[in-house]
C-alpha cells in the first residue's frame, strides 16, 4: 500500500485500495474486469506503435519488479470492502 500511494496525488487513501486476488479472479471469470499480467501488457505494447514497442520491455520489467497487475474495468465496491457484503 505504501508504494501504491506514490501513484496518486490524493493526500489520503481514497484512490488506493487493497483487494484479494482470488476475488478479482472471480470478477474476471464473470467478465466484469480484465486482469493484465506483465507478459500480456508486453505483448499488447509490442504490436502497437513503434514508440510503445520500444518501451514494452521496460514496462514488463517494472511490472515484474513491483509485482503489479493492471485491472481493466470497474471493480465492484464489494470486492474492495467498501460496502458490507
Amino acid at each position: 500500500m505504501k508504494i501504491a500511494r506514490k501513484f496518486t496525488s490524493a493526500s489520503d487513501s481514497r484512490f488506493t485500495r487493497k483487494a484479494e486476488l482470488a476475488k478479482l479472479m472471480v470478477q474476471e471469470s464473470q467478465g466484469i474486469i480484465r486482469i493484465w499480467d506483465p507478459d500480456q501488457v508486453f505483448e499488447a505494447m509490442a504490436i502497437g506503435p513503434r514508440k510503445l514497442t520500444k518501451q514494452a520491455a521496460d514496462v514488463r520489467a517494472a511490472m515484474r519488479r513491483n509485482r503489479e497487475l493492471l485491472i481493466e474495468g470497474e471493480i465492484p465496491a464489494q470486492v474492495l470492502g467498501l460496502v458490507n457484503e
